[in-house]
């Protein structure tokens, strides 16, 4: 069997929160995976990892990035799914991430609506 994906003793912590702890596991090609378990046992966090491929500590990121990635949609992404779910946020403290989200997606469509309308045609 040839693993296709491949996760030996995932560990994501938040703080002091563990999310995932030690999670092992292969899927084979054409094989039909599910994580199951009870809110908050680190199904998300598990298949983040796996699709984004954890985090980068933001302290070992030079100045330059760190600046950058006050604009990363990824970013506000999961501080809006990690306030949402496990920090207990309320809505007032979603209110920022997803605002940010919002303006971020706005930007987008503002300046690819912009870039349309000059093209000829």
């Amino acid at each position: 069997m040839t693993a296709m994906i491949s996760v030996r003793g995932l560990v994501k912590r938040y703080g002091t929160t563990v999310a995932a702890d030690g999670v092992t596991f292969e899927a084979a090609r054409g094989e039909c995976f599910g994580l199951l378990g009870p809110n908050g046992a680190g199904k998300s966090t598990t298949i983040g990892a796996i699709v984004v491929g954890g985090m980068f500590p933001l302290f070992l990121m030079p100045p330059w990035m760190q600046t950058a990635s006050n604009v990363s949609p990824v970013k506000w992404g999961i501080f809006a799914l990690e306030g949402g779910i496990w920090r207990g946020f309320t809505l007032a403290d979603l209110a920022a991430p997803c605002g940010v989200l919002i303006a971020i997606g706005v930007a987008g469509f503002v300046g690819g609506s912009l870039v349309l309308a000059r093209r000829d045609w």
